[in-house]
């Protein structure tokens, strides 16, 4: 199980404001192959609004052979807008998500390297996204 808190400030998409989301997880499954699913409902703010915000989350990891796993990584985001692009009354619903796939490479010393890649959303525009990444215990 995992219990933790998402926040930010002054993101990109979002450079004059934040959010607070608090969230739930659990895994199941073995340290080869498992399974983990989460969910979180907070709280988005902008100088001009503040909204509602929920996320949702799905990650897997399955071990292949003694060094290599696959691993997938995804989630869906969601919140309320007030209509001001179009100059209507009314709110809609943003989305955003993200979804990846990637190979990890184990070193035997503590060790890993994750290569891949995937999509991401924003305002309904996808995006190509690469993942690298190196872990090492220490």
């Amino acid at each position: 199980m995992q219990l933790g808190v998402m926040g930010a400030s002054g993101t990109w998409n979002y450079p004059e404001g934040g959010m607070v989301l608090p969230y739930l997880g659990t895994t199941f499954g073995s340290r080869e192959s498992n399974v983990t699913f989460t969910g979180g409902y907070g709280q988005l703010f902008t100088n001009k609004v503040t909204s509602p915000i929920w996320y949702s989350g799905l990650s897997m990891k399955k071990k292949i052979s003694s060094r290599w796993s696959l691993v997938f990584d995804s989630y869906l985001s969601g919140y309320t807008k007030p209509n001001e692009r179009w100059q209507q009354s009314g709110t809609y619903t943003e989305f955003n998500g993200m979804a990846a796939l990637a190979a990890c490479v184990s070193n035997n010393k503590g060790g890993h390297v994750q290569l891949g890649g995937g999509v991401f959303s924003v305002v309904g525009a996808l995006y190509p996204l690469l993942v690298f990444q190196f872990f090492q215990r220490m």
